[in-house]
């Protein structure tokens, strides 16, 4: 897009889904350890794909 008036570009900022899970096993929740910044364990999860 681009601004009739200054004819900058602008993108829009669209929403990046997401979803994570929470998996029980015996009383016991599944966690995963990040690969990417910010280290630490997290729930499992992803990006959701459109299509």
């Amino acid at each position: 897009m681009k601004c009739p008036h200054c004819a900058k570009v602008i993108e829009p900022r669209n929403p990046v889904p997401t979803v994570d899970i929470i998996i029980e096993i015996e009383g016991k929740i599944v966690l995963i350890e990040r690969k990417h910044p910010p280290p630490g364990w997290a729930l499992p999860g992803g990006f959701v794909d459109y299509g």
